[in-house]
């Protein structure tokens, strides 16, 4: 599902599904369960490419927005 959140007049366009699963394996590593790391495996290739291809552009459009906000 893709969201488009406005605030304060910026606009950034994310997918909510691949930030959940971001966010999933992050909670995983950084606060392991008894059953260990990553309990349902390592996510794979194409997944891990679809994280940072969502992170760069969520990436890219806040520093597009910063570069904004100091040209004025």
């Amino acid at each position: 599902k893709k969201i488009e959140e406005e605030i304060n007049g910026i606009y950034i366009e994310v997918d909510e599904e691949i930030l959940d699963q971001i966010n999933q394996v992050y909670i995983d590593t950084r606060y392991p369960a008894d059953f260990g790391l990553l309990p349902d495996g390592k996510p794979s290739k194409e997944k891990i490419n679809k994280f940072i291809e969502e992170a760069e552009k969520v990436f890219n459009k806040i520093e597009e927005i910063i570069e904004e906000y100091e040209e004025k």
